[in-house]
C-alpha cells in the first residue's frame, strides 16, 4: 500500500513539473495590444522645408504568458469611409513621452520592438507619421474613417494581432487641425475613437440606466 501512495506522489511531482516546463519554457508567450480611445492629431513643419501630420497613440502591449514576448512593428492605416479607395498606410515612427513641465509631447527613441517580459506589460505613446513630401499632404477632413492598428509578434510577412475602430472627426476638429496647419503651430487636437456619446453629458436616470444598467 505504501509503495503504492509512493508511486502515486511522484507520478503527480512528474506530471506538475512537466506541466510547470512546459508553461514557463516551452508554450509561446501570448500579447495583447490596448490601444487608448483618446489619440492626439497634429501637423509638424520643418524649417528646412516639407512635414507631416503626426498621430499620438496611447498603446498598451500585455503579455499574458510566463514566456518573453516581442511586438516588432505597428502599422496605422486610415481610410476616409465615402473613399475606400484611399488606404493611408503609417508605420510607427517612435516613442513619445509627456513634458509635465512645459506641457508637451517630446521625443522620447525611435521606434524599435519592445520586448514584453512574462505576466507583465509595457506602455508606449506612439508616434504615426505621414511624411509630405514625398507623399502628397494627408488634409484630415469632416468625416468618419476606418482607424486600424496592425502589430506584428513574430517575422511573418502578415500581422497577428489587428485592432480596428472607427474615428470620426467633427467639423471643429478638421477646421481646428486646419487652422494650426495653416498657422505652422503644432498644437495637437484630441479625438475620441469610436465616440457615440459626448465625453460629458446631462442624462435622465432612464438614460443612464439604459446606458450603464444602473
Amino acid at each position: 500500500m505504501m509503495d503504492i501512495v509512493i508511486i502515486s506522489i511522484a507520478i503527480v511531482s512528474l506530471i506538475v513539473s512537466v506541466m510547470t516546463f512546459y508553461f514557463t519554457q516551452l508554450q509561446s508567450s501570448k500579447l495583447k495590444v490596448l490601444h487608448g480611445d483618446t489619440i492626439l492629431m497634429y501637423y509638424y513643419y520643418y524649417s528646412t522645408g516639407g512635414g507631416f501630420l503626426g498621430i499620438l497613440v496611447p498603446s498598451t502591449f500585455i503579455n499574458t504568458s510566463h514566456r518573453t514576448g516581442i511586438i516588432f512593428k505597428c502599422v496605422l492605416t486610415l481610410t476616409k469611409i465615402d473613399n475606400p479607395q484611399d488606404i493611408y498606410y503609417i508605420e510607427w515612427n517612435s516613442f513619445h513621452i509627456r513634458d509635465s513641465v512645459n506641457d508637451k509631447w517630446v521625443f522620447d527613441e525611435l521606434s524599435h520592438p519592445v520586448i514584453v517580459a512574462g505576466r507583465s506589460s509595457i506602455y508606449k505613446t506612439i508616434l504615426y507619421t505621414w511624411n509630405s513630401p514625398p507623399n502628397p499632404e494627408f488634409i484630415i477632413k469632416e468625416g468618419t474613417y476606418d482607424f486600424s492598428i496592425y502589430s506584428w509578434i513574430s517575422y511573418d510577412k502578415k500581422p497577428t494581432i489587428i485592432s480596428r475602430h472607427r474615428l470620426h472627426i467633427t467639423k471643429e476638429h478638421a477646421d481646428k487641425l486646419l487652422q494650426y496647419k495653416e498657422e505652422k503651430k503644432s498644437t495637437t487636437v484630441k479625438v475620441i475613437l469610436d465616440k457615440a456619446i459626448d465625453e460629458n453629458r446631462l442624462m435622465t436616470p432612464y438614460e443612464i440606466k439604459t446606458l450603464l444598467g444602473q
